[in-house]
């Protein structure tokens, strides 16, 4: 359990390192709700290509990954 929390925490870094970067070198917008359903694709996946992880359909993960973890 407590390395799902880790891919998530490195998801949400991730994730907002890349935001950064697009309002930064882009000139992009900040768009809160993208971020976020950016952060959870991203955990859904790279958590889906761990061994031994069980594969949670994306619908599920997307509207409670706090039970799926």
């Amino acid at each position: 359990k407590n390395k799902k929390w880790r891919v998530i925490w490195c998801a949400i870094a991730w994730n907002i390192w890349n935001q950064r970067n697009a309002c930064v070198f882009r000139h992009d917008q900040f768009v809160q709700q993208k971020l976020m359903k950016e952060i959870i694709l991203t955990a859904w996946k790279w958590l889906r290509v761990k061994p031994n992880n069980s594969h949670i359909p994306f619908y599920l993960w997307s509207i409670n990954h706090g039970l799926c973890i």
